[in-house]
């Protein structure tokens, strides 16, 4: 049995739902005083899934998370922090239509988390070969999803960002690839989506 708070983010629960079985898993509401006759604590020693913890956890990914059927998905994918998802900070967010009509425009799925659970967002990025992503938790979340067929990873820095990329970029751990496994990485700044051009 695994211990998981009330509030845990939906995709964290299929994940592990995913790998153990949701009849495995107990809730606990915060603020609520439980007695626990026997418990295990797994240390956390990072919030991040740096290169080396990504390296030790891949082959459960594809053992567990990945399924067989490829042929449902698209190749060019986009996910960016749109007004179509619950964000936890309004930074950044651009107008759903307008991701829209830039996905239709350059020939990209449009890939709103929110209509999609967890398991299906890793295996559609798993098997994509282009993939579009905003700076942020869209980038950071989504990057280990990715697997050998992507060819080209572009990432959008909103005027917003910009400036925790520069302080970031380079910096041992900071996700900022110029290469991810076969893909090339760019980063582009824009201030409108509708001006970008990959």
């Amino acid at each position: 049995m695994v211990l998981l708070s009330t509030v845990t983010q939906a995709g964290i629960v299929q994940l592990v739902s995913k790998i153990i079985g949701y009849d495995k898993i107990i809730f606990l509401k915060p603020n609520v005083l439980y007695q626990i006759q026997k418990i295990s604590f797994v240390p956390l020693n990072n919030f991040m899934l740096y290169d080396d913890v990504w390296t030790i956890t891949e082959p459960y990914f594809k053992q567990y998370i990945l399924l067989e059927n490829h042929d449902k998905y698209h190749k060019r994918i986009c996910i960016v922090k749109s007004s179509s998802c619950s964000n936890t900070t309004s930074t950044g967010v651009i107008d759903v239509n307008e991701v829209q009509k830039w996905c239709d425009t350059n020939d990209y799925f449009n890939l709103i988390p929110s209509n999609h659970n967890e398991i299906e967002t890793a295996n559609v990025l798993w098997n994509c070969e282009r993939f579009i992503t905003s700076w942020g938790t869209a980038y950071y979340k989504n990057i280990r999803y990715i697997g050998d067929l992507c060819q080209n990873i572009y990432v959008l820095i909103p005027p917003e960002f910009k400036k925790q990329y520069e302080k970031r970029k380079n910096k041992p751990h900071s996700h900022t690839y110029t290469k991810y496994k076969n893909a090339n990485v760019r980063y582009i700044y824009f201030n409108k989506l509708k001006d970008v051009t990959i």
